[in-house]
């Protein structure tokens, strides 16, 4: 009888055990499902499907440094935010209000200190980017956070550049 109670006793251990390791997969399986897209969460926006422009691009931005003044995730820091940046309208530190449009952005990544933003003294520093590089560039810029038709930005970076 003793070894009948044994055996009761291990087995509803393993019961128990089975239902708890169920019962945790499950969970993890539920967690993994929900979790892995934060595209409905408020306040976050999906990644974007970055174009082969895009993608060197943004390569060239990481590669060249420039993420230490606009930021990791291009918001911004010592110099102005990338993100939701394209076709919306900057003042200069001189007074002058400009589109930020490829011909705007061209002009100031290939000479840096000719058009600086308002509220940053840091001057960019020179690069040796060619004309299809700081097309990229562009090209990554429209990616994270173009304007919609009204001007405002997409991401809700404001004018504060």
């Amino acid at each position: 009888m003793t070894s009948d109670l044994y055996h009761v006793a291990r087995f509803r251990t393993f019961r128990r055990t089975a239902l708890a390791v169920a019962t945790t997969s499950a969970l993890a399986l539920v967690a993994v499902a929900c979790g892995g897209d934060n595209s409905g969460d408020a306040g976050s926006a999906p990644e974007p499907t970055l174009s082969e422009a895009a993608t060197r691009g943004e390569s060239l931005l990481n590669s060249n440094g420039c993420a230490a003044c606009h930021g990791p995730d291009w918001q911004g820091g010592a110099g102005p935010s990338l993100a939701g940046l394209y076709n919306t309208e900057r003042t200069l530190d001189d007074g002058t209000v400009v589109l930020a449009d490829d011909a705007y952005l061209t002009a100031a990544i290939a000479e840096p200190g000719s058009q600086v933003v308002e509220g940053y003294s840091l001057r960019m520093p020179g690069n040796s980017l060619d004309d299809a590089q700081i097309a990229d560039v562009i090209e990554f810029i429209k990616a994270i956070g173009p304007a919609d038709a009204s001007g405002e930005p997409t991401d809700g970076a404001a004018n504060d550049e």
